[in-house]
């Protein structure tokens, strides 16, 4: 691509993304030296920048947790990744075999293959498409530099607060702030991704539903499948920005799904309601 002042204008501004991406990943690892999220955003944000060996040298230590933690889905996926950076290296295709086959790894004797199984810990809390999000809500002048900063830490410390009970969201953060217009964000969000706003009080939540996303992962996440048709489900989200998520969703849940927002007041209620009525009937 050749440089002109509108494309080196984008390319400003997606290298003032990934920094500040990386300087709120840094600030996790401070504290939290072993998350996962955080290694994960900051070695795509380094990996975006074009810092191909910072990059690289996060996501060895991104490959050491899921190793230790043997979650191999994610290690698998993370495999692929680093031999479509460099398809020769010999540790990336030791990290593929082992989430290939971790019970030869781990015992050292001969086992049928084990493809990584899909679980529930796909369906995981991604902090880069928050920080995207702020950032995308900064660059059209919706949200002040210090409404960013604050709205990220507050993400980090809820998602470092294993014991809270709260969803992981910048539209929850933001919904609690001054001077903030969560209307007008919803509704830029909804043109911007061509999805079509929901209010979840107008649906009876099928039960169903939280059969197919466990509740748990529906407060955490802020996803709520509110209607059925044949094997089809709409589903609530407060972030449709996040790059593949539409389809980790479908094969999570094994069902065609279709994306809706809706807002984080909207969103907290049906969720209150749901988790009192799953009270009940345990």
């Amino acid at each position: 691509m050749f440089a002109t002042p509108q494309n080196m204008e984008e390319f400003a501004r997606d290298d003032a993304a990934a920094w500040e991406a990386v300087r709120a990943c840094e600030s996790i690892l401070e504290k939290h030296p072993h998350d996962p999220s955080a290694l994960s955003g900051l070695a795509a944000s380094y990996e975006k920048i074009g810092n191909a060996s910072q990059a690289w040298e996060i996501y060895m230590r991104l490959a050491e947790v899921f190793e230790e933690e043997q979650n191999w889905s994610q290690l698998y996926s993370l495999a692929q990744h680093l031999l479509t950076l460099n398809p020769d290296d010999p540790e990336a295709e030791r990290l593929l075999e082992v989430s290939e086959n971790p019970a030869d790894a781990l015992l050292g004797t001969e086992n049928e293959e084990v493809e990584p199984s899909p679980s529930e810990a796909q369906l995981e809390f991604n902090l880069n498409a928050e920080i995207d999000f702020a950032w995308l809500l900064l660059q059209n002048e919706m949200i002040s530099s210090e409404q960013y900063e604050a709205a990220i830490s507050g993400i980090t410390e809820s998602r470092m607060n294993t014991a809270s009970e709260s969803t992981l969201s910048l539209m929850h953060e933001l919904e609690s702030m001054d001077k903030v217009d969560i209307n007008a964000i919803i509704g830029f969000l909804s043109a911007h991704t061509a999805t079509p706003f929901v209010e979840l009080e107008r649906f009876e939540i099928p039960e169903e539903a939280f059969a197919l996303v466990p509740f748990e992962h529906a407060r955490r996440l802020g996803i709520i499948p509110f209607a059925q048709m044949s094997s089809q489900w709409q589903v609530a989200v407060l972030n449709p920005l996040q790059t593949g998520f539409q389809q980790t969703l479908e094969e999570f849940t094994g069902d065609k799904v279709h994306l809706f927002i809706t807002s984080p007041a909207s969103m907290q209620r049906v969720i209150q309601s749901a988790g009192e009525r799953l009270k009940t009937v345990t």
